[in-house]
């Protein structure tokens, strides 16, 4: 059964949202009447604040404009939910396939969408074979995700992990829409996303102008991490080192020469440097015997240890 609520960002972060309006009908379901009224109402907010202003500045203007609108944005998406479900015919009994499925009461649901989260109520179809589970035909009709979130959003959020942490892409998510997924719920989607990106890449058609040579070319860099203590023992004259007779005083003397360091977190390097390998990629073709180059060149670096591109 999918989740009842989406998974957002922590209960007291302000980029769970406002949706307040919405909590109304937390434990019944509203008519479309109901939220005509409602979206009617808000829109003559809007109205009211566009032409009462009296502060004479924009940008305030501007800032009280922007959650009244994303609240409008919430209400109209939640009419249009309703009305579907009014419209979807469910019966009582309902047999698909070789499974039997019975309807259950409405059942309510978190939806967060691009103006946050909205709720909805659809009728839930359970199987009759005592084994549990069952679907909601609305979600189905409609391609609504089971994860609670609009594909809208999970490809925005999916978008933004791709160049920053998950942690950076809820802030920078909620800086710009007012709420944002939790960084579990962003870094699901973008691995479960990043399982089709191999076979989209090998299926994709030739880009315009593709080149007859495909030339790849790598280089690697590692950024020296030693630190002033390290480097210090490294400089300067050698001190004489003896050869003592037993190996329990070679032993001692190279204890003596390099002492313990302290304890390092992991990934902490005090000698190795951290290498970083691009890839570039450049379509040529042969003309008069010569190499033209046609399409622009692609890079692609990763920092991760031995790790080397696929050359799609």
């Amino acid at each position: 059964m999918p989740t009842d609520s989406p998974t957002v960002a922590g209960e007291e972060s302000p980029c769970k949202g406002d949706c307040t309006e919405q909590e109304a009908w937390n434990d019944w379901s509203p008519s479309t009447d109901y939220l005509r009224a409602r979206a009617r109402e808000q829109f003559s907010v809007l109205l009211d604040l566009a032409e009462g202003d009296r502060r004479g500045r924009y940008e305030g203007f501007e800032q009280r404009l922007i959650p009244e609108v994303f609240r409008l944005g919430r209400l109209l998406i939640t009419l249009f939910l309703c009305a579907w479900e009014e419209r979807e015919v469910v019966n009582p009994v309902e047999v698909r396939g070789q499974q039997t499925y019975r309807r259950q009461p409405a059942k309510g649901r978190w939806l967060g969408t691009f103006f946050g989260r909205v709720r909805y109520w659809r009728t839930y179809l359970q199987q009759t074979n005592g084994a549990g589970g069952g679907f909601y035909p609305l979600d189905t009709r409609l391609g609504l995700l089971a994860d609670g979130f609009s594909m809208g959003v999970l490809a925005r959020a999916v978008r933004l992990a791709t160049q920053m942490s998950y942690s950076a892409a809820v802030l920078v998510f909620s800086r710009f829409v007012g709420w944002s997924p939790s960084h579990k719920s962003i870094e699901k989607a973008t691995l479960g996303l990043g399982r089709h990106t191999a076979r989209w890449v090998e299926e994709r058609p030739a880009p315009k102008g593709d080149g007859e040579v495909l030339v790849v070319q790598f280089d690697s860099k590692a950024v020296p991490t030693a630190r002033d203590r390290e480097l210090k023992r490294r400089r300067g004259p050698r001190a004489p080192r003896a050869f003592p007779g037993s190996p329990r005083h070679r032993a001692r003397d190279r204890r003596l020469q390099r002492p313990s360091q302290p304890r390092r977190k992991k990934g902490d390097k005090s000698k190795n440097g951290k290498a970083t390998t691009v890839r570039a990629t450049t379509m040529v073709e042969h003309s008069d015997d010569a190499l033209t180059r046609l399409a622009a060149e692609r890079t692609s670096a990763s920092g991760a240890p031995g790790w080397m591109p696929k050359i799609s």
